[in-house]
This record gives structure tokens, C-alpha cells and sequence, in this order.
């Protein structure tokens, strides 16, 4: 078999592949014998058609198996002599087949680009300057204190921001009709926080026990629950409890219910730690953000469209998965939306990679066994399991090859912040 392979644009290979005509016409006589030993007709018992008449009869059928049969094992032994990883399915462009005549084929396929040198090294990079202060550790701390706060039902009293009020609803269209969605009984909404809508908020302020109110709200079309998209809904409520806040003591008491802390001050230290942390994870986003810009925008390439699409795929049926955990998101999911709200970041994602995988290769960056062994350690600890059981874990959910292309990334990165023209922001 006879291959030529023409570059189109960088990442597009027109394969031109020549069959001798010896093996179509041993693959013709093999597939007519086939025919022929099922072919019934009149006149003839199964098996007993001369072969002169199945050809006859059965010529289009023959034809079409014979060269599909060769199209595939033409197209394997192409990419196997050529050494092509394709990123697409074949596109097959001509087909040329006569029995006893070698069969010519043209396919074309999308190969991952071949990204001969990137400009890396020099990259301006401005680390960002975020410091974690005593206030944020106040603010954090407010936030961990308002997670335990109490609600305790109050009589005779109005309604007040940070009160919880307790409420029967019927919801109903323009027509009257009950919309089951937006009814319920006893249900809690907070006074004055920001999740609840005006029109609720507003008329829930000031209001005592068996008060009853009416809200009318105006759905736009886009509004992301079907039920009430566009519709002018009334919600009839009717209050069956308003609940004050108490907020526990910020004390050495509190702290010391909350886990292993001495005193208050133990707690506001763990705070600040884990603020500390988020605050180095959004620096190294940044600069990360940064590097990546950059190096796209110094090494423009082609990108392959079925690369870009097949990687939507994956999320659109991702989030399809995840929307049908929710009849409201799932009725309202629309695939189209979520491929072309991902695809510019799709392609980004896809450079980055190959610019990554160009790199690693010009500077021989690997990943090792004993690096990964240490990381899964790591990962075992962290979760107080043995190393071993970690492993098993890890490979049954398909995620240990992901813990080496973390390393590969994280050692990449790096060695790019190594290379780059660093400064600090001011």
C-alpha cells in the first residue's frame, strides 16, 4: 500500500492512499463468496447461486462492503506507516475502486498542531499584593459567628431586618390559576438579606403574626425557572411565625465548641491561616492568568476545531448532568447556550495545553513515580487513610493519572516564573 501525506494548514493532513489492485480483488472474491454462500433465489437452494448471478444481483451491496471493508483497514495501516494521531474522524473526499485496479483514496484528517518553538522566557509578570487584615479576620469571623445564630419565635413584635419570618404562600397566575411551584406552608425567609427578593422584603417588613399580604411580582421571559417566566404572578402569604436572631457570644466558650481551640484567639489564628492561604491561591491565580496571556498572545497558532469541540462536548454533557439534578435547571437547559458560553475559554484551555506539552518537551520536564507516590502520601495524610488505600481509591475513580498531570503543570508553571521578568505590585 502506497501513502502520501500533504500538510494543508498546520494542523490538517490529506492523506492520499493508493490500495494495489492484487488486494482488492482478493477482498472482492472473499466478500462475493460470502454473498454467494447466503444468496437464495429462485430456482436455486441456499448456497448454490452461481457466483456470475449473486454478482449480478447483488453487486451494489458487494461493492459497498468491499470498499468499506478496505476504507478501514487502508485508513488503520495509514496512520500506523505514517506515525498521524489524528484529532477527527476522517473526512473521506474521493474514493476511486474498480475490481482488479488499485482503489485510490483521499481522507482528511485534523492532527494536533505541531508547535515547533514557543517564546517563553523574559514573560512580565506583576504579583499581586493582597494582605489578609485584622478586619478580614473580624469579617470572617462575624460570618462563622452568624452560622450558629438562633431564631427564636417572638409574639407581639414587627418584623425586622435579620428576623426569619415563618409563612404559608399561594401563588397564582394572571388567570387565577395555582402554580403548585410557589406555593407551600411554613416556609422561612429572612428579613432583609440580600438572597430575598424586594418585592418579598418589603412587604415582610413590619409584619406581626396572622398578618396576611399580597406580593405581586413581574417574571422577564428570561427568568430561569419555566414556571414563572414572563408571567405576573400574585403570592398571597399568610404569617404563621416571626423569629428573632441571637448570635452567640464571641467568647473563648464559643471557640472551644467549635473544634480543638483553646480560646478565642486560637480560633482568629486559624482564620487568619486560612485566609493567608486564599490569599496565596488568588495570587497564583493572577499570575498564572497572566503568564498564560501572554504566551498566547507571543505564540499565535491554528487550532484545530474538532479539538475545541469535542472538548465542549464534555462539558455540555457535564453540565446537562448536573442540571438534571434539579427539574427547574434541567427544565430550562439549553446545550447550544452552554457550548457557546465555554468555547471561547475552551480554546484557551486547549492552547494552553499544547503550549504546555511544547515546553515540557523543549525543557525535558517529567513527572516521576516517586513524585506521585509523594503527592498520594500527601493526599492519604490529608484525608487520614493509608497511602496504599489512597492509591486504590484514587485509581478505581480514574483520578491517579490527573495527580501526574498536576505535578507536570504545577513543575511547568514554575519553571516559567523562574524565566519570567518578576515584579511586585505597589
Amino acid at each position: 500500500m502506497h501513502v502520501e501525506v500533504i500538510q494543508e494548514p498546520s494542523w490538517k493532513r490529506r492523506m492520499q492512499i493508493e490500495v494495489p489492485a492484487d488486494q482488492v480483488s482478493r477482498e472482492y472474491d472473499e466478500v462475493s463468496r460470502k454473498f454467494q454462500r447466503n444468496a437464495t433465489l429462485p430456482g436455486f437452494r441456499k448456497g448454490k447461486v452461481p457466483r456470475s448471478l449473486v454478482e449480478k444481483s447483488f453487486g451494489d451491496r458487494i461493492q459497498e462492503e468491499v470498499v468499506k471493508r478496505l476504507l478501514e483497514e487502508a485508513y488503520r495501516s495509514a496512520l500506523r506507516e505514517t506515525n498521524l494521531q489524528p484529532v477527527s474522524y476522517p473526512q473521506i473526499d474521493k474514493i476511486d475502486f474498480k475490481v482488479g485496479a488499485p482503489m485510490a483514496i483521499e481522507a482528511v484528517v485534523e492532527v494536533k498542531p505541531e508547535i515547533e518553538f514557543v517564546d517563553y522566557k523574559g514573560v512580565a509578570i506583576t504579583r499581586p499584593k493582597i494582605e489578609v487584615t485584622d478586619e478580614d479576620v473580624e469579617k470572617a469571623l462575624d460570618s462563622v459567628q452568624d452560622r450558629y445564630a438562633r431564631y427564636t419565635a417572638v409574639e407581639d413584635r414587627e418584623a425586622q431586618p435579620t428576623d426569619l419570618v415563618v409563612m404559608d404562600q399561594v401563588a397564582r397566575d394572571e388567570t387565577g390559576l395555582r402554580i403548585p411551584k410557589g406555593s407551600g406552608t411554613g416556609l422561612s425567609v429572612p428579613v432583609g438579606h440580600e438572597q430575598t427578593r424586594p418585592e418579598f422584603d418589603e412587604a415582610l417588613r413590619g409584619v406581626r403574626v396572622g398578618d396576611e399580604r399580597e406580593v405581586v411580582v413581574e417574571f422577564p421571559e428570561d427568568e430561569g425557572d419555566p414556571a414563572f417566566a414572563g408571567k405576573r404572578v400574585t403570592f398571597s402569604l399568610k404569617i404563621k411565625e416571626v423569629k428573632v436572631k441571637e448570635l452567640p457570644n464571641l467568647d473563648d466558650e464559643f471557640a472551644q465548641q467549635l473544634g480543638d481551640f483553646e480560646n478565642l484567639d486560637a480560633l482568629r489564628d486559624v482564620i487568619r491561616a486560612d485566609l493567608e492561604r486564599q490569599a496565596a491561591q488568588r495570587i497564583e491565580q493572577s499570575m498564572r492568568a497572566q503568564l498564560m496571556r501572554t504566551l498566547i498572545e507571543r505564540n499565535p497558532f491554528d487550532l484545530p476545531q474538532s479539538m475545541v469541540e469535542h472538548y465542549l462536548d464534555n462539558i455540555v454533557e457535564a453540565a446537562s448532568v448536573e442540571a438534571q439534578k434539579d427539574p427547574r435547571r434541567a427544565a430550562s437547559f439549553d446545550p447550544k447556550a452552554v457550548r457557546e458560553q465555554n468555547r471561547t475559554a475552551a480554546e484557551q484551555l486547549i492552547r494552553q495545553h499544547l503550549l504546555f506539552e511544547a515546553i515540557q518537551k523543549a525543557e525535558s520536564i517529567e513527572v516521576d513515580d516517586e513524585e506521585v507516590d509523594a503527592r498520594i502520601a500527601g493526599v492519604a495524610e490529608a484525608n487520614n487513610l493509608p497511602a496504599r488505600k489512597m492509591r486504590i481509591s484514587l485509581e478505581k475513580e480514574g483520578k491517579l493519572s490527573r495527580i501526574h498531570d498536576d505535578l507536570l503543570e504545577e513543575k511547568t508553571f514554575k519553571m516559567l516564573f523562574d524565566l519570567a521578568e518578576m515584579t511586585e505590585e505597589s
